[in-house]
């Protein structure tokens, strides 16, 4: 069984997407126990973009210590849970504590927690410390490779003026050690995307020059391809 690191550009091989799939798993488990224990929460978010988070943190940011910022910040149960599973919190901890007065493991991600390197709140916000970091790493670079960044964005939080900014601005500045996920359930928290204010995140970061892919955001192989592709020297949405 070859549950190594995998290579850049090496696929993943039925060994490694059979541990994500466990993986995967006991993250879900523990989003539940989080949340029936909190009973308040935000499930739906959290599942949808946990399989990208599992196979990120399992395979990658273990290892490179790149940085993660998730915009969308109030799917904490699914960034607790897989940081709770790779070792770096308190299994337990996290389950009991979720939500509690004066626990660090708030509704949303925060820098108390380690492995977390920007908290979230206010939708939008989080691309945009993320655009500024991935431009950090790459003046740091010089005539070098830069760093990557990735950032998490829900589909309903695009529809913020900030996230439009900071999509202008990475552009501009042909930032391409970062890579966005974009969680496109078409679902928002009170209605439909459609129903709420309609917006089609691929016609959004192409319009802006963006590198744009559209996989199976539950797909590990089509995740992987997304994280390794060359971006052609733009930022890329996926």
């Amino acid at each position: 069984m070859d549950f190594s690191f995998p290579s850049v550009g090496q696929p993943l091989g039925a060994d490694r997407i059979d541990f994500l799939d466990s993986f995967r798993k006991n993250c879900a488990r523990t989003i539940l126990q989080m949340l029936k224990t909190s009973q308040s929460g935000h499930p739906g978010g959290s599942l949808s973009s946990l399989d990208f988070l599992a196979l990120l943190y399992a395979f990658r940011l273990t290892k490179t210590e790149e940085k993660i910022v998730v915009s969308n910040g109030h799917i904490s149960p699914g960034v607790y849970s897989v940081l709770a599973e790779c070792g770096g919190i308190d299994h337990e901890a996290v389950i009991n504590e979720f939500r509690q007065i004066g626990s660090v493991y708030e509704g949303h991600v925060t820098r108390h927690i380690p492995g977390i390197y920007f908290g979230t709140g206010p939708l939008g916000v989080g691309t945009s410390a993320a655009a500024g970091f991935a431009h950090a790493a790459k003046l740091d670079a010089g005539d070098g490779e830069p760093e990557k960044v990735f950032g998490l964005l829900g589909d309903g939080e695009a529809q913020e003026g900030q996230v439009h900014e900071m999509a202008l601005f990475a552009a501009k500045e042909k930032l391409e050690n970062f890579i966005v996920f974009v969680d496109w359930t078409r679902v928002q928290l009170t209605d439909s995307l459609d129903k709420t204010c309609p917006i089609d995140p691929v016609a959004f970061f192409a319009a802006k020059d963006w590198d744009v892919m559209t996989i199976d955001g539950h797909n590990y192989d089509e995740i992987w391809e997304a994280i390794h592709t060359p971006t052609n020297g733009k930022p890329r949405a996926v």
